[in-house]
């Protein structure tokens, strides 16, 4: 009789090379099944497992107090929010559809039997236009003490077209961060204001940005030195080299952490 433990890794390696899921949903999956291993032990045969242990599962991280990783700024132990544990229900109920399909188990304990959670639809507040003014200026300079007096120093910052370029590329298409740090050169079309996507499911679609997204992106990218294509026909100036769109300092390409990072510190 397969284990908990066991049936989790032949998950995830289907999630990865049968399913071909994003590295974020593998995380996101694979963090929610580490947890219910602790909970309910790696040694337990998932077809023992009964509703009622998932239910106990789900009743345990509604009452835990959790302090938030990947966060540059530091943030309050807390409970999780009600979209985070929709997504423990999701990939929970994955898990044991591919365990049906599979028959490492004969029924299915979520599907029907638990009720999934409704998550609270906060009203999306658009930035103001003195918001937007105060996030680009924070993409200029920075600020800092020096020691030995604590002096405050303020100094250009050295990713400052970059920064510019990534604030106006969001405002203006709304990318995800996943899908903003996965662009390349090629996807990105500098004549018309439009970029090519793939998002979630190996969906493509198309973005379009301004004119001020467009002239941000032509700094930046002139600087890195990544602009313009091979040979001389009308319009190669444009074409953006088959690169990552946005790196870091070291030159390689951001992550979605180094992103939240970014805009968290010009935030501040």
């Amino acid at each position: 009789m397969l284990s908990l433990g066991a049936a989790t890794l032949a998950y995830q390696a289907h999630l990865v090379g049968v399913l071909n899921r994003s590295p974020h949903t593998v995380e996101d999956y694979s963090r929610t099944l580490a947890r219910l291993v602790d909970f309910l032990g790696e040694n337990t045969p998932i077809a023992k497992i009964t509703t009622e242990d998932i239910e106990r599962f789900l009743a345990y991280w509604e009452a835990a107090i959790v302090t938030p990783g990947n966060s540059y700024i530091p943030r309050p132990a807390q409970r999780l929010s009600k979209k985070t544990r929709l997504n423990m229900q999701v990939a929970i109920s994955a898990f044991w559809t591919w365990a049906v399909n599979k028959k490492h188990v004969k029924e299915h304990i979520i599907r029907g039997k638990i009720e999934f959670i409704k998550p609270t639809r906060r009203e999306i507040k658009p930035y103001t236009s003195q918001e937007i003014a105060r996030l680009l200026s924070a993409c200029e300079t920075r600020e800092y003490r020096m020691p030995p007096y604590n002096r405050l120093v303020k100094s250009r910052r050295p990713t400052a077209k970059r920064d510019k370029a990534i604030v106006y590329w969001l405002l203006s298409t709304g990318t995800r961060a996943t899908e903003t740090v996965e662009l390349c050169g090629p996807q990105v079309n500098l004549a018309d204001g439009s970029a090519l996507v793939l998002g979630k499911m190996d969906k493509e679609r198309t973005v379009y940005f301004g004119s001020a997204t467009t002239e941000a992106l032509i700094d930046y990218l002139a600087e890195r030195g990544t602009l313009g294509g091979n040979g001389k026909r009308r319009g190669s100036s444009l074409q953006v080299k088959d690169e990552p769109l946005f790196v870091t300092m070291r030159n390689r390409p951001m992550s979605r952490v180094t992103l939240l990072q970014l805009i968290q510190s010009l935030a501040s």
